[in-house]
C-alpha cells in the first residue's frame, strides 16, 4: 500500500483495534483524512454494537466549496464495500448516516438517514450557511428494547432521537463516504461510548402492571458486554408505582444457568412517587480486569417497580422473598421463579472513566470493587 494512504492504518483511539478498510488509489481517502481525486471511495472501521450502550460517531466534514450536490457521508453499515465504483449507500447497507453537500448553499446542505439506504430520510438547512468544516455526528443508542438514532450538526441535535421498528444488530462497520465528483477533507473521526446501562431502562414500553404486596428479588435477563477499564456507576433509574416501600439495586455476574455471583450492591432507597425515579449514585468505581456481561437487579419491599410482559425472549429472574441482605461476593441461585415471562423497567447506569496512576493506589478507596468478568455460559 502507499505511504499515505488511509486503508490499513489504525486510528489513534478506537473501540475495537481494527484497522481502516478503505478505498485505495488516486481516488482513495489519504492518512490526514484528504481526497483530492474525483471518484466514489468509503472507508471503514470493523464495528459492532450491543445492547446496553450509548455509541456517538463523530467527524468534522470539509467538502470542497461548489455548486456541486455531492457529498461526504457519516455513519453504520452492514458491509465495508471500498472498490472502485462502489458507492456509499448503493453498494452498502448503510443506517443511521448522514451527509455534508459541497453546496454550503443548500436547502439540503445536511441530510440524514434512519435506512436502510436512503428510507426515511430528511434534508436540513444550516442557517446561517456554514463555509467550512461542519461537525457532524450520529448518536446510536442501544440501551431500549428498540434502539434509537439521533443526529447532530455543529454540537446541536438537528433530529431524533427515532426508534427503530427492528434493530439493525447486522452492524458490523462503521465509516465515511465520499459521493461522486466530491473532494475535500475530514478531521477528528471519533467513535465513543458516551454511557452504558444495565438493564432496561425506566422506560420501558408497555410497563404497566405492577407486583401484588411483598417482597421481592429480580434479576433482567438481557446482559450488558463490557470491556475491561474503569466504570463510574452513576445512577440508578426505575419506573415507580408509587406504592410504599424500599428498593435496592445490584450488578451481578452468571456463574451458571440462573446463578450468579453479587459484584457491586448499590443503597436502599425510599420508593419514589410514581413514574420515572432517577436516584444517583454515590459514584463508587468498578473496575473490570476482564471484558464480559453484567446483569443488573434489584430487591423491593412492597409493589415499586413496574414491569411489562415482553415480545421477546428476553426474561426475568425472580425470587419471593427479596434479599436485602446480599453483599458483593454472594450468591444467588434457586429462584422461585426462574425465567419468568415479564421485564422489569428499570436500570443501573455508568460511564467509562479514566483513572489516573497509579492505580493501585485507589484500590483501598470505599466503593471500589474489583472484578474479573466471566463471559456467559451456555444454557
Amino acid at each position: 500500500m502507499a505511504a499515505n494512504e488511509l486503508n490499513r492504518t489504525t486510528p489513534d483511539t478506537s473501540l475495537t483495534g481494527g484497522s481502516w478498510i478503505a478505498r485505495t488509489g488516486a481516488e482513495g481517502w489519504k492518512a490526514d483524512g484528504s481526497k483530492s481525486v474525483n471518484g466514489f471511495s468509503n472507508a471503514f472501521l470493523p464495528f459492532t454494537p450491543t445492547d446496553g450502550h450509548v455509541y456517538k460517531v463523530t467527524v468534522e466534514a470539509n467538502p470542497d466549496a461548489s455548486g456541486s450536490s455531492d457529498w461526504f457521508a457519516l455513519g453504520f453499515s452492514q458491509s465495508a464495500n471500498v472498490g472502485a465504483g462502489q458507492g456509499w449507500h448503493t453498494s452498502n447497507t448503510v443506517h443511521s448516516w448522514m451527509l455534508n453537500r459541497e453546496n454550503d448553499a443548500s436547502t439540503s446542505v445536511i441530510q440524514t438517514f434512519r435506512g436502510a439506504g436512503t428510507a426515511n430520510g430528511a434534508s436540513h438547512d444550516l442557517i446561517p450557511d456554514v463555509v467550512g468544516p461542519v461537525q457532524m455526528s450520529v448518536v446510536l443508542d442501544t440501551t431500549g428494547v428498540n434502539w434509537t438514532v439521533q443526529w447532530f450538526a455543529q454540537g446541536s441535535a438537528i433530529r431524533g432521537p427515532e426508534a427503530f421498528g427492528t434493530n439493525p444488530t447486522a452492524t458490523s462497520h462503521v465509516g465515511i463516504g465520499a459521493w461522486n465528483t466530491a473532494t475535500g477533507s475530514v478531521d477528528n473521526f471519533s467513535l465513543t461510548i458516551e454511557s452504558s446501562q444495565v438493564g432496561l431502562g425506566a422506560d420501558l414500553a408497555g410497563a404497566g402492571s405492577v407486583d401484588s404486596a411483598g417482597s421481592r428479588l429480580n434479576i433482567e435477563g438481557r446482559a450488558t458486554n463490557l470491556t475491561a477499564g474503569y466504570y463510574r456507576l452513576d445512577s440508578f433509574e426505575y419506573q415507580s408505582s408509587g406504592a410504599d416501600g424500599e428498593v435496592q439495586p445490584f450488578l451481578a455476574v452468571l456463574t451458571a444457568p440462573d446463578t450468579y455471583e453479587v459484584v457491586w450492591v448499590g443503597p436502599t432507597f425510599e420508593a419514589g412517587p410514581a413514574g420515572t425515579v432517577v436516584e444517583l449514585l454515590s459514584e463508587d468505581l468498578l473496575l473490570l480486569l476482564a471484558e464480559g456481561e453484567l446483569y443488573a437487579g434489584f430487591n423491593a419491599n412492597g409493589p415499586v417497580v413496574m414491569f411489562a410482559d415482553p415480545d421477546g425472549p428476553s426474561v426475568t429472574d425472580h425470587n419471593n422473598p427479596a434479599l436485602f441482605s446480599i453483599q458483593a461476593g454472594d450468591g444467588i441461585g434457586g429462584f422461585t421463579n426462574n425465567n419468568l415471562s415479564r421485564n422489569y423497567a428499570f436500570a443501573i447506569n455508568l460511564t467509562a472513566v479514566q483513572v489516573p496512576e497509579p492505580a493501585t493506589a485507589l484500590l483501598g478507596l470505599a466503593g471500589m470493587t474489583v472484578l474479573g468478568l466471566r463471559r456467559r455460559r451456555a444454557a
